[in-house]
């Protein structure tokens, strides 16, 4: 996550891909053969929630897993909202994911009161502001 803070890359979005084990590929052999063994589905939202509780204001999370048919993956994510389950659990730890997506309008109740914000941050060549 460091990168995102760095001036010289700072990436305005990003994709949370956790490990898929599916049939057919060399990792499902590694894992038909004990040599790979995916994440416990509780560290898994714990650690998405982590990482999205270091997500900076100005980014956005677009993904947080592959849209790949549960019923396809032998090993991984065993749910399809690990997202949902990843905001939950932040509230648990008492953080707060603050991307670009979960202060979207449509993401928020209606009737809740809006908060102007604006953010400048230096780039490499110049300052960007939103």
């Amino acid at each position: 996550m460091s990168s995102l803070m760095n001036p010289a890359f700072r990436a305005d979005s990003l994709k949370i891909y956790p490990t898929l084990v599916i049939r057919g590929t060399g990792l499902y052999d590694l894992w038909k053969t004990g040599r790979y063994q995916s994440y416990p589905p509780n560290t898994l939202v714990d650690l998405v929630a982590r990482i999205l509780a270091h997500v900076p204001p100005w980014a956005r999370v677009y993904r947080v897993q592959r849209d790949i048919p549960m019923p396809l993956v032998s090993s991984g994510v065993e749910h399809g909202n690990l997202r949902e389950l990843a905001l939950a659990r932040m509230k648990d730890f008492g953080t707060e994911c603050r991307d670009v997506r979960t202060r979207e309008v449509g993401i928020q109740e209606i009737h809740q009161k809006s908060d102007h914000m604006r953010y400048e941050f230096i780039q490499v060549t110049d300052v960007e502001i939103f």
